[in-house]
Formats: structure tokens, C-alpha cells, sequence
């Protein structure tokens, strides 16, 4: 029987190229019965950076293919506060992927822990994306998004390619963002949410859990039960936001393990995070013990992920 393929974009820069690799790595471990065909697209790549994220799929079903952005492309998107204007570069969809009608796009500060696959057999219903919603946001009238709809977050992006390319969306976004470049905080995502409200699938929570799902305090709207059942349901882990990142020694993420496994499979294995040290260790074991830490505790029975 032939595997299904799965187109997945991927962008990222020099700082996130370890990440990018471990995104990588987590989706081809969780995904063995599929032909993946992904697209790194990033804006001066070194040759030394393409090899190891080569090396991260070696021997595997994913066929990685590069594309070096032309940084001039990016000259009429607005600068907006200290997100850099790659983060754009998802908006080019339709050039990294001309013949396909269904994308997946992830930042790569995040880890894939289950198959992707019912993603690309979703009837999107001639709409234009999918994408999860950020419980309780507070962005309606930043983004001049009608308070009937939810705010999404970007970092999960199912693209329906053909209606993306004929609607000609990535200047609507670029449209938008001049003419709120003050007030947009979240740059791309503001000018989504604000363009596209109205033309897009809500996925479960479990395709886009951003760290505050594994936060104490979590969501006012979500009950500690369903809570619990979300986290159990997880797909993409998106380690969004200060103080979650695994790739600090001191987080406690309870995917922070999951994550350091996947790094260990990539040519990036040997990273020592630069807040390693015997201090920080006894620190990390004490907020721990004492439930000092934001994040829930977690059993390793109840990760997911290969």
C-alpha cells in the first residue's frame, strides 16, 4: 500500500536551526507511515546549517527540500516591534509548494508527539485555513475581529493553497499589517486573525497546546477535568512564550524531556543548554519537589510521542 504524503513548511533562521532540526526529527518519528515531503525555507541558511537539518532526515521517509528567501521580498511588510520580518516568510506558501493543494505550516518551537495525518484528511469545507484558538484571548479589537469569532494562533496552520494563492491573501495580510503596524503586538498572527476570521476551521485544542495549557493556573474557561483531558489528547506541543522553553536547563515543561530526546537524534545532540550548571541543577530539583514551578507535573507514562 502507498503512503500518504504530507507537505510541511517549516521556516527558520540560524538562532532556531537546532529547533528547527528537532521539530524535524518529532515528525518524522510520529509519522512512519507517511511520505513526508518537507519544505525549510529560511533566510541565509549556511551550507554547514543545511547539512545537519539533511542529516536530521537521513535514512527516513521525508525528502527536505531548501529554499534560500530573497530577503527583498519582505521590503513592504512593516517591521513591528522585535519580531523579525522572517516570520513572514509562511506567507509565500504557494511559492514553496505550486503544485499542492494542502499545507501544513509549524514553528519550530514545537514538537510533533502523534501522526498528522488526519489533518490532510480533513474536509476543510472550501475554507481557507485551520487553526486553534487561544482560550479566553483578548485581541478582538486589535485585530478588528468581530467578537463572535476566536482569536487563533498561528504557529499551526493547515492552508488550503489553491484559495490562499487565487484570493490573493498575502497581500490582504500585508494590507493589513500597514494599516495597523501600531497596534499589532503579534504581527502575522494580528493580521490573520483580522483578515481571515471568517474563512477558517477550528481544530482541537490538542493540535496547538501553547504552554499555558500545562501551566497551573491554565485557562479560567477550561475546568481542571477537560484540562486534564486536553493535555492527555496531545498532538503539537508548541512551546510558545517566556519561561517554557526546553532548551533551557532550568524549564520544567513537562515536554522538556520529550524534547531533549528528539535533539538526540540530530547532529545537534551534543548541546549543553548555557544555564547548566551544578547550582542551577539543585535549584531545579528543589522547585520541583516543593511544586515551586508554573507548570502541572506530569507523569512519563502520560507523555505523548515516539
Amino acid at each position: 500500500m502507498s503512503r500518504s504524503t504530507l507537505n510541511i513548511l517549516l521556516t527558520t533562521d540560524e538562532r532556531y536551526a537546532q529547533h528547527c532540526a528537532v521539530c524535524l526529527r518529532s515528525i518524522i518519528d510520529n509519522n512512519p507511515d507517511s511520505q513526508l515531503n518537507v519544505v525549510i525555507a529560511g533566510l541565509d541558511l549556511s551550507l554547514n546549517t543545511q547539512k545537519k537539518l539533511s542529516d536530521t532526515a537521513k535514512g527516513a521517509h521525508c525528502e527536505v527540500r531548501y529554499t534560500a528567501f530573497d530577503a527583498h521580498k519582505l521590503a513592504d511588510f512593516p517591521q513591528i516591534g522585535i519580531y523579525p520580518k522572517d516570520i513572514y516568510l509562511r506567507l509565500w506558501v504557494e511559492d514553496f509548494f505550486p503544485n499542492e493543494e494542502r499545507v501544513l505550516y509549524l514553528d519550530v518551537d514545537i514538537i510533533v508527539v502523534d501522526s498528522l495525518k488526519p489533518l490532510f484528511e480533513l474536509d476543510m469545507k472550501g475554507n481557507l485555513l485551520a487553526a486553534v484558538d487561544i482560550p479566553d484571548a483578548t485581541s478582538h479589537d486589535r485585530c478588528h475581529l468581530p467578537t463572535e469569532y476566536n482569536y487563533f494562533n498561528s504557529g499551526v496552520l493547515l492552508f488550503n493553497v489553491p484559495l490562499w494563492t487565487s484570493g490573493n491573501c498575502r497581500e490582504l495580510v500585508r494590507k493589513f499589517l500597514v494599516s495597523n503596524a501600531e497596534i499589532a503586538l503579534n504581527p502575522d498572527q494580528d493580521a490573520l486573525n483580522g483578515c481571515f476570521y471568517d474563512r477558517r476551521i477550528t481544530l482541537g485544542y490538542e493540535w496547538n497546546l501553547i504552554s499555558p495549557f500545562f501551566r497551573k493556573e491554565g485557562f479560567p474557561s477550561i475546568s481542571p477535568v477537560d484540562m486534564g483531558k486536553i493535555r492527555q489528547s496531545a498532538k503539537v506541543i508548541h512551546f510558545n512564550g517566556a519561561g517554557g522553553k526546553p532548551w533551557q536547563f532550568t524549564s520544567l515543561h513537562p515536554y522538556q524531556p520529550k524534547y531533549m530526546a528528539y535533539l538526540k537524534e540530530t547532529p545537534y545532540h551534543d548541546f549543553l543548554p548555557p544555564d547548566f550548571s551544578m547550582l542551577n541543577s539543585v535549584k531545579k530539583q528543589l522547585r520541583k519537589h516543593f511544586g515551586l514551578d508554573g507548570f502541572a507535573p506530569m507523569k512519563p507514562n502520560e507523555l505523548k510521542g515516539n
